[in-house]
């Protein structure tokens, strides 16, 4: 978490001199309490490094990806417009779709609900951008999860 606090303070800055198109993602993993609660942390445990690992194949190297806390993540997309982004996470949830991981016998699927904003040099503090992913996500898990939505808020003044 302390790595994805300092780069996503160095992109901010690094926005200010050199404008580039930015989008952030904050990723909240379904249903993860409900696994920890009946199979136990460790089994959580598990899930949780298969469901990162999965990202971390999918996204490119100069991707910022990091551990919000618990079962959310974000994820900053430097350089790269909201198509890019779009195809990126369109493969992260068909990797998704295709795991099952075994559990006490049990085979248990992941997904993830995702909300998306664009990244602006006027996100101080980073929260202003965090809140506008947070709404986004807010709407995919009101309509089930699974997906991902975008948040095309203007840039703060």
């Amino acid at each position: 978490m302390l790595h994805f606090i300092l780069e996503r303070s160095l992109h901010i800055k690094h926005l200010r001199r050199h404008p580039e198109n930015s989008l952030l993602a904050v990723i909240d993993m379904d249903k993860f309490k409900p696994i920890n609660d009946r199979y136990g942390h460790l089994n959580g445990d598990r899930v949780l490094k298969v469901f990162v690992s999965i990202f971390r194949e999918t996204l490119r190297e100069t991707d910022i990806f990091g551990r919000l806390g618990g079962d959310e993540f974000a994820i900053i997309f430097r350089n790269c417009n909201l198509m890019e982004v779009t195809d990126i996470l369109s493969r992260v949830q068909a990797k998704m779709k295709k795991v099952k991981i075994t559990l006490a016998d049990d085979a248990v699927s992941i997904s993830a609900s995702i909300g998306l904003t664009e990244l602006y040099h006027e996100d101080q503090p980073f929260s202003l951008a965090l809140a506008r992913a947070d709404q986004a996500l807010y709407q995919v898990k009101q309509n089930g999860g699974g997906n991902f939505a975008t948040n095309t808020a203007p840039a703060p003044t």
